[in-house]
């Protein structure tokens, strides 16, 4: 089973996924604001497959075999129908998810991130810089200086460098970072429009002002389609780091 925290006890189940190289615990912030503004949530902060402390992804994976773990998990844990938050990478696995169960998914936000294929993001380069860096580096520090080395600011790097735990040979990744790369890039052309299309009564998305993820014309398409589009003026791809207060009052808005 996939890993996961719970946060609340109320009878309105919550999954929350986190985005590329991440973990449920890069949402730990917004877990708990969104528990603290509605007591009747109960919060799934989930790791994603090949993440944080899930099973590794299988070597065919994609976002369809994701999903369904992701389904499984939801009708394990939850009663009823959820309402699943999705950044990033989270959001596109909870696009074929919804394609896949739509009775299991009673909204789908995503944040900072669209139906459209994702081929050339800048995470892909990451990954690569990611997969590059030493496997049993002496300290933590090492890996950062290796990661800043290739242009990855300090923030970053020290996000990326979570991903790292002692081990019987010493500081050692968590996640298989180059199974993680290849998922990305075997996923990352998927289309999931039709999905968008098919649902969109269901669906919430909230974009980073200041990010390049989802793009003017794929928010103007989103709107014409009907779905609900926010904007939080200034903020980042991490929306939740960079606007937490106004990324909880827009999810409170139309849950």
């Amino acid at each position: 089973m996939l890993s996961f925290s719970a946060r609340g006890s109320g009878p309105e189940g919550v999954l929350l996924l986190h985005g590329f190289l991440g973990s449920g615990r890069n949402l730990a912030n917004l877990a708990r604001r969104l528990s603290e503004a509605d007591p009747r949530l109960t919060i799934y902060s989930v790791d994603l497959p090949g993440h944080g402390r899930s099973p590794p992804l299988r070597p065919d994976e994609t976002f369809d075999s994701a999903a369904d773990q992701l389904l499984e998990l939801a009708s394990q844990v939850a009663k009823g129908p959820c309402w699943w938050i999705g950044h990033s990478l989270g959001g596109r696995i909870g696009l074929a998810a919804l394609g896949r169960a739509p009775e299991q998914i009673r909204r789908l936000s995503l944040l900072d991130i669209g139906p459209s294929p994702t081929t050339g993001a800048s995470s892909e380069q990451v990954g690569r810089w990611l997969v590059e860096a030493p496997a049993n580096p002496q300290s933590r520090d090492e890996a950062i200086e290796h990661l800043t080395g290739r242009g990855l600011s300090r923030a970053l790097a020290d996000w990326l460098a979570m991903n790292l735990e002692s081990g019987p040979n010493g500081l050692g990744w968590r996640i298989d970072r180059k199974a993680v790369l290849d998922f990305h890039l075997r996923t990352s052309g998927t289309d999931l429009w039709s999905v968008a299309a098919r649902h969109v009564d269901r669906l919430q998305v909230i974009v980073g002002g200041a990010s390049g993820y989802v793009s003017e014309g794929d928010r103007a398409r989103l709107t014409e389609l009907g779905a609900a589009v926010t904007v939080l003026p200034g903020a980042s791809h991490f929306l939740h780091a960079d606007a937490l207060e106004p990324l909880v009052a827009a999810l409170s808005d139309l849950r």
